[in-house]
């Protein structure tokens, strides 16, 4: 059977960490420096997601990044920066209240993160239920498409 898929949602991923984090450790001003802080990474079955950025130069890299707190939840990844225990990569809608009350601050704003796209795999478009398409409607909606 031949796999449709439908792109949800659309998202940017941020940089970001508490205040207290960027007080006791500084704020890094390039890519580069990313490599003398502590990184909160994301991590699924021992293999930690790369951090690809565009760079102050315009160049997608990967980031020199490093750190001792892997975890495979986003939730979780998100209470470790309001703890102040590293820097974060987030996807924005997660963190947008904290940086609008100033709980979370965005760092390297000139630092692009990649797009990421939720997307719904399902059978050919014909052997779809009406409900599961009113279902995926709903979430286009609801996630912004």
């Amino acid at each position: 059977t031949r796999l449709v898929s439908r792109t949800l949602a659309r998202y940017r991923a941020l940089l970001c960490a508490s205040p207290a984090y960027l007080a006791a450790r500084g704020e890094p001003h390039t890519v580069e420096s990313l490599a003398g802080h502590e990184a909160l990474l994301f991590s699924s079955r021992n293999q930690k997601q790369p951090w690809r950025l565009r760079d102050e130069r315009g160049e997608w890299v990967k980031a020199p990044v490093r750190g001792r707190l892997r975890l495979d939840s986003g939730e979780a990844l998100h209470d470790a920066a309001l703890a102040g225990l590293g820097i974060a990569y987030l996807p924005e809608f997660m963190i947008a209240e904290d940086l609008a009350t100033g709980r979370l601050q965005q760092v390297l704003r000139a630092v692009e993160g990649e797009e990421v796209r939720i997307v719904a795999l399902y059978p050919n478009k014909r052997l779809l239920e009406p409900r599961v398409r009113r279902f995926l409607d709903l979430l286009v909606d609801t996630l912004g498409g």
